[in-house]
């Protein structure tokens, strides 16, 4: 059985621009690409927040664009209108023409950590901090059920027919939540401690990130519909050594970044890790996010960094070491961003690449289009928006510190 992610990716723990002062939460999605997690096809502007398709059984491939990240092209800056704070001062920005604001979304009383887009059903999964999930419609932006988790919500997953969900109870354990959507059937995974801050899926197997520091492999069992534990990846084998933040599975290789600012990659097919990149961020890494034939890594140090999959994967070397670029870059402009708390990839209307990026202080998500990184706007009034992810029919979808989740679409062209 080949389990098609749908939709899971990292998670946001940590709060602030260091290690030194963390909040429980995080997030974890990826559908259709960020739907549930967001994958938007081949090609040019192919995202992947959380996908491995029977057809990529290596390292990412595309085009290479290594010469011209960062050369900013076409890009318009916001215009003075509303927006968030950055070192301190308020800085007001105009919505972004090309795309209009849909709905806030009220009904979670805490922060949200995670969200998950249906496709098939177009529905949102969030789950928030008050212990709950709630379902909304794409549609009608309605909430149509909402379901007691029994603990603090880490993480979602949606993937081939199973919703997961992880989450850590009162007394400190890591907890996931496995519904059969065709059966209303669920069964609970333990062994994790404290938050378990990202899920992920390829062929048969379900992967958990943990506070704990571990990854811990979970294997579909056709017999009874069931996940069974299969592995414990800890320090002693080569894993993390810093909470697990963000799994992103690529081909045969899964990829993991923690509160350490570490990389690594482990090779689903020896199932052991073949590259560390130590302290590729300062600071917590929030997101990982393919693109093409790149890895985008996010980070509470402000950054969001490019790093070019070797063009011949070698033992040790599935990544280039040093990043291919880095924003804001280090080109003397000054331009400083507050930390990194999401991102995520999606399409406009024109079939353009465009990554969108949430920070503290600013209580804003930045627009880039890639490769160029020019700027495309910036979508207003989020209070640190851990969870961002892509609904049908264009939508953008956040969800923020305070429990709000928030809906854009872009505009349809002529």
């Amino acid at each position: 059985m080949y389990m098609d992610t749908e939709n899971g990716q990292a998670s946001h723990g940590p709060r602030g621009r260091n290690r030194g002062t963390y909040s429980r939460g995080n997030f974890g999605r990826g559908g259709g690409g960020g739907g549930g997690n967001w994958n938007q096809g081949q090609g040019r502007g192919g995202f992947n927040q959380n996908y491995s398709g029977p057809q990529n059984r290596g390292a990412p491939r595309g085009r290479s664009y290594s010469g011209t990240f960062g050369n900013r092209g076409r890009g318009t800056r916001g215009g003075r209108g509303r927006g968030g704070r950055a070192g301190g001062r308020t800085i007001v920005f105009d919505d972004p023409e090309d795309i209009e604001f849909m709905r806030a979304l009220k009904g979670h009383s805490k922060q949200i950590n995670a969200l998950a887009v249906d496709h098939s059903t177009q529905q949102i999964y969030s789950g928030s901090k008050d212990g709950t999930v709630r379902v909304w419609n794409c549609q009608t932006f309605q909430c149509e059920r909402t379901v007691p988790i029994g603990g603090e919500v880490d993480s979602l997953l949606l993937v081939s027919g199973y919703l997961i969900v992880g989450f850590h109870t009162q007394s400190g354990e890591g907890v996931l939540k496995v519904w059969n959507m065709a059966t209303a059937a669920d069964h609970i995974l333990a062994g994790h401690q404290g938050q378990v801050l990202c899920l992920a899926a390829t062929m048969d197997f379900l992967f958990s990130g943990g506070q704990d520091t571990s990854i811990r492999v979970w294997k579909f069992n056709t017999a009874t519909s069931t996940f069974d534990p299969a592995a414990a990846m800890t320090m002693a084998q080569g894993g993390h050594s810093g909470a697990v933040q963000c799994l992103v599975p690529i081909g045969q290789f899964l990829f993991s970044a923690d509160w350490n600012g570490d990389i690594k990659i482990l090779n689903l097919e020896s199932g052991a890790f073949v590259q560390t990149i130590s302290r590729a961020h300062t600071g917590v890494i929030m997101s990982l996010l393919s693109w093409e034939n790149h890895l985008l890594s996010c980070s509470l140090d402000g950054s969001i960094k490019v790093w070019k999959a070797m063009d011949v994967p070698a033992p040790g070397a599935v990544l280039d070491q040093t990043p291919i670029y880095s924003h804001p870059p280090s080109d003397g402009s000054n331009e400083e961003f507050g930390a990194v708390l999401a991102m995520t990839g999606m399409q406009d209307s024109m079939q353009r690449s465009v990554l969108a990026a949430s920070h503290n202080e600013e209580n804003i998500a930045r627009l880039w289009e890639l490769p160029s990184f020019a700027e495309r706007g910036h979508l207003n009034q989020m209070r640190d928006a851990r969870a961002m992810t892509i609904g049908p029919d264009g939508l953008i979808i956040s969800g923020d510190a305070i429990g709000v989740i928030k809906v854009w679409r872009w505009r349809k062209t002529a």
